[in-house]
């Protein structure tokens, strides 16, 4: 089984790791992550580095994946996707086994199928620092965000896929709720990310179930 480097120690990371253990072609060797971040360890995987570290980290394990989350820009992605395509970095592609890929479909270097995406027949990915290649293919029976906007007192706008713009309160689950506890702290509420299947989630692992965001949206 051939190793792969992961790019990125946040929420996304959790959810990319779920997907590469359960395809089981490639042993996770470690994390790098940026060096404002204090994470040990993501899912017992060691942290083995910064960005500064990359060309060492690279020569040991030629095979990445950049786990990192969209929020507004795809910038920092786009930054490592060109960084590892100058270091000679393998990007592979990996597919969760509950995932359709049509043998028509084209997937880009480095994308990743979550679990339950559907890729149809004649679609085209592009390359991994784009949201994982995935939002313009994958259908969901669930409302999937492309854009996200912090607001005061644990509101969120949002823009779905169809268009649609909603306004959800989340401070009633978030103070109801003790798993969402860290969402209390404005700071760290404000860094709400959207994963590749077009759910929220945030860097230390708190997340929302798609299917229930119509729960908390505001009338």
């Amino acid at each position: 089984m051939k190793a792969l480097l992961l790019l990125g120690a946040g929420g996304h990371c959790r959810a990319c790791i779920d997907v590469i253990e359960a395809e089981a072609r490639y042993q996770i060797a470690g994390v790098v992550q940026p060096p404002t971040l204090e994470t040990n360890a993501v899912l017992g995987y060691p942290i083995l580095g910064s960005d500064d570290d990359l060309p060492a980290q690279l020569a040991l394990t030629p095979n990445a994946l950049i786990t990192i989350g969209q929020i507004k820009s795809h910038e920092t992605r786009r930054r490592l996707f060109n960084l590892l395509k100058h270091q000679g970095a393998i990007l592979p592609v990996i597919q969760s086994p509950t995932a359709y890929c049509s043998r028509h479909a084209t997937l880009g270097e480095g994308s990743i199928l979550m679990h339950g995406a559907v890729v149809n027949a004649n679609a085209t990915t592009r390359k991994s620092y784009w949201r994982n290649g995935m939002n313009s293919v994958v259908e969901t029976p669930w409302p999937r965000v492309i854009q996200v906007t912090p607001l005061e007192q644990h509101r969120l706008s949002i823009v779905l896929a169809t268009g649609e713009q909603w306004l959800l309160d989340l401070d009633p689950l978030i103070q109801r709720r003790d798993i969402y506890w860290r969402l209390r702290q404005d700071r760290y509420f404000q860094q709400v990310e959207i994963d590749p299947l077009g759910a929220l989630c945030w860097p230390k692992g708190e997340d929302l179930a798609p299917e229930s965001l119509s729960r908390y949206r505001c009338h």
